[in-house]
């Protein structure tokens, strides 16, 4: 949910009176102007969610409206009170259908600082793709992918086409599958996790939270919302887990479908395992499922 944040928080206003406002974890009285005041950037005006208004010389404006104007990323964190600008990164668009790699091998170069950085905002391109996450590097100054006997960044890479977010993932999945390392596939539509000896790799895939990437430390403690990991205890039935995601398939673009189909799917085979239920019905639920939303089954 967007915050409307000012630099001083507006909570009632008249053309010229007293207000309160929050300030050092308390309260007080000021007296503000308001006189009609527009914002114009690069010759645009700019559309307020609330009204700027002038204390002590000073003009007082939404934060989010201006960051979003110049093209910044703007996030409010409750618990420390602050308010984050921060750059957005660039851009990687990347081809599901392109040649899978898994013949690398990543190293990090930790930062020391519990800090994380955006790389790339990653975009499928495609007419049914999944929705767009963030790659992030928490705790670290550098990560860099050796291929083909060379070592080079791994933001490079990426923007060369050399290897993709995905191929992380299948490189992990793999060196799962064959014991080489730790992980865990969460119950969630696609959250998974891998531990290596000298990194670990995060990856959200909720319905309606975050799908971001994360590359990190070892001893990272980034909460997974493994609450899902064990979801399927509310339902009763198969057709309870069919009923729950149709719904949310009803009340989701078809392009943006895919996401519900996997993990409703996951969790049919879950209800059916515990149940005992008969293969065929378990697949009548799952064709039900991946009509409702656009997929082939």
């Amino acid at each position: 949910m967007k915050k409307n944040i000012f630099v001083i928080s507006l909570l009632g206003a008249i053309a010229l009176g007293t207000f309160p406002v929050s300030a050092e974890n308390g309260t007080k009285e000021i007296s503000a102007s308001f006189r009609n005041i527009k914002v114009v950037a690069d010759g645009r005006q700019l559309s307020m969610t609330a009204e700027p208004f002038l204390y002590n010389g000073t003009v007082y404006l939404p934060v989010r409206a201006v960051g979003e104007a110049v093209n910044m990323d703007i996030s409010w964190d409750n618990a420390s009170n602050t308010v984050r600008l921060d750059t957005p990164p660039p851009r990687l668009i990347v081809d599901p259908r392109a040649e899978e790699r898994t013949d690398f091998a990543l190293s990090v170069t930790p930062s020391g600082k519990k800090e994380r950085t955006a790389i790339f905002q990653v975009t499928e391109s495609g007419d049914v793709a999944m929705p767009p996450y963030t790659l992030y590097y928490y705790g670290l100054s550098e990560v860099s992918v050796t291929l083909d006997g060379q070592t080079l960044p791994l933001a490079e890479a990426m923007q060369s086409g050399l290897i993709t977010p995905d191929d992380i993932l299948r490189k992990g999945w793999q060196d799962f599958q064959n014991k080489e390392i730790v992980g865990y596939i969460y119950r969630d539509g696609g959250s998974q996790n891998y531990f290596y000896e000298g990194f670990n790799i995060i990856k959200y895939n909720e319905l309606s939270g975050s799908h971001d990437f994360y590359i990190c430390p070892p001893d990272t403690d980034i909460e997974l919302h493994d609450q899902f990991q064990n979801q399927y205890s509310k339902f009763q039935s198969v057709q309870d887990v069919l009923d729950y995601y149709k719904s949310f398939a009803m009340l989701t673009e078809r392009s943006k479908r895919r996401s519900i189909y996997w993990e409703g799917m996951d969790m049919i085979y879950a209800v059916c395992n515990r149940d005992g239920t008969p293969p065929e019905e378990a697949y009548e639920a799952i064709r039900q499922l991946a009509e409702l939303c656009g997929e082939h089954y």
